[in-house]
């Protein structure tokens, strides 16, 4: 199997999507987001700590996943609230072209 990305970015764009699809407020999204990627590692630990492989719970591979969700969530909501700023201005300029004739 061919994988085109790193695990990280896949697991991250996952964790994004996700997150963007079960909840609106951004302070819910990296709640939930944060959360679930504590109680998955705990869980993914404990499962595999159960067939004696070693699994450190909070890894640096793990703090990765979940910083590159987050940058991807606020980059997300940066560019959302971006386009709605646009869209804003964008309806005043054609409201006061619509007025001057």
């Amino acid at each position: 199997v061919w994988i085109v990305f790193k695990r990280e970015w896949m697991l991250s764009l996952l964790l994004t999507y996700l997150s963007i699809m079960l909840q609106t407020k951004l302070v819910w999204r990296i709640t939930s987001v944060i959360t679930g990627c504590i109680y998955g590692d705990i869980l993914f630990a404990l499962t595999i700590h159960r067939y004696s492989f070693p699994h450190v719970i909070g890894s640096m591979a793990f703090l990765d996943v979940c910083s590159l969700t987050l940058f991807m969530l606020l980059t997300w909501t940066g560019i959302k609230v971006a386009i709605s700023y646009l869209e804003n201005q964008y309806q005043t300029v054609e409201r006061e072209k619509h007025k001057t004739t």
